[in-house]
């Protein structure tokens, strides 16, 4: 942490001054402002290694949107946005829910996965929305928010895989845009986009019916909820985090730490791939870009709703996605090296104080999402901003246990 010699006080003063305007007018949403973007950390315990360069044994599984989204701006739509491993199969969210820029509603998303005993692609449903966004795994089921309903908005879809296949719930009330689903005390929560003050809705028999939470204060459009010491939360596209007490009401809080010199601008810090670990929460804060998507700001750690601590991970590298194991939790992060020259980073810890990049490999583009089977394979879904939009969007790659752990 860079500290400064208070010599000349009416220079301090200055520099302040000037360095929160260049803060505040970071919020620029152009692909090389957000891929040069430096976002001040703190330091943790990087463990200096000679990591291993894998980039000759990456392997190339396929681009499954190619078919839908060919070519131009389209290509944009391939976004692989998550990945979640279910019952041996890697599930994709591909599309774009965005009213402007590339590929603007770019729907019906279809639902594709990689099986990994076949190895091969499948498209398994097509839905009603514009984008897959996210999955979730709750109470051992898979399912997907619907992102932006292409039916009338009056409903919002929630999207459920069920022995028979995928099956589309369209009750809860006024739902333009579903961004999470959660289970929490043996209830359902839904995090919206709408119209209305009523951003969270809830049920207590598993989805049959809704009923509606005006949280205070109101955070809008609710993009994320997690769990830490058995709390629940919820993060929008405002400052305020809302705890759940049968209500939603504001706590006190330091969440959002990395992410606050955006308070005054368009584009709102918001917590995004939220995963428990060792009683912990590790988490990216990102910023709202495109409408609905995002781009992260900075790794967290989160011991309780004040202690909370930024990652800087080896080579700075700039946090995608998180994964964990019951022993081990994996980042994903990319080094901008110039334009169409990406280092894509994977890093590891154990203690969530001490980070080890363990692999690394060259590509012409960040990856936005990754996922690791039970194996120790890792499979990587490649992503792009607004501009440049790279043919490579979409690509799932794999780097095998043996090219990495040897």
């Amino acid at each position: 942490m860079i500290k400064l010699n208070m010599f000349t006080k009416s220079a301090l003063f200055l520099s302040l001054c000037l360095f929160s305007q260049v803060a505040l007018n970071q919020s620029v949403d152009t692909s090389r402002a957000i891929a040069q973007e430096v976002i001040p950390q703190e330091e943790q315990n990087i463990v200096s290694n000679t990591t291993k360069d894998v980039t000759n044994e990456v392997e190339l599984m396929g681009n499954p949107g190619s078919s839908k989204y060919p070519s131009g701006s389209r290509v944009y739509a391939r976004n692989i946005w998550d990945m979640q491993l279910f019952n041996n199969r890697l599930y994709l969210g591909q599309g774009n829910s965005a009213n402007s820029g590339p590929a603007p509603n770019a729907g019906p998303a279809e639902v594709w996965y990689f099986d990994l005993t076949s190895q091969q692609f499948v498209k398994q449903f097509t839905t009603s929305d514009e984008q897959v966004s996210k999955y979730r795994v709750v109470g051992g089921e898979l399912m997907i928010p619907g992102h932006d309903p292409r039916d009338s908005w009056n409903l919002g879809n929630l999207y459920k895989l069920e022995a028979s296949g995928w099956k589309k719930y369209r009750n809860v009330p006024n739902a333009i845009h579903m961004y999470d689903v959660y289970k929490f005390s043996n209830q359902l929560f839904v995090g919206l986009g709408t119209r209305y003050s009523q951003t969270i809705y809830k049920s207590t028999n598993a989805g049959s019916s809704w009923k509606g939470i005006v949280p205070n204060p109101n955070p809008g459009r609710i993009y994320t909820l997690f769990e830490l010491g058995n709390k629940l939360y919820a993060s929008g596209y405002a400052m305020d985090i809302v705890q759940y007490n049968g209500g939603f009401i504001g706590v006190t809080n330091n969440f959002l730490l990395g992410g606050t010199q955006f308070k005054r601008t368009t584009t709102p810090p918001v917590v995004v791939r939220p995963t428990n670990f060792q009683n912990q929460l590790v988490y990216i804060v990102a910023k709202n870009v495109n409408d609905h998507q995002w781009t992260p700001l900075n790794l967290n750690v989160a011991a309780s709703p004040t202690a909370v601590r930024t990652v800087t991970l080896p080579g700075r590298a700039k946090p995608w996605d998180v994964v964990c194991s019951d022993s081990k939790c994996y980042a994903l992060g990319a080094i901008y090296n110039g334009s169409g020259d990406y280092t894509i980073t994977v890093s590891e810890t154990s203690n969530l104080t001490e980070w080890k990049e363990v692999f690394r490999f060259k590509s012409d583009t960040f990856a936005r999402s990754f996922e690791m089977d039970d194996s120790g394979n890792f499979y990587f879904g490649l992503g792009c901003e607004i501009s440049p939009i790279p043919t490579s969007t979409g690509n799932i790659l794999r780097v095998s246990k043996s090219a990495w752990s040897s």
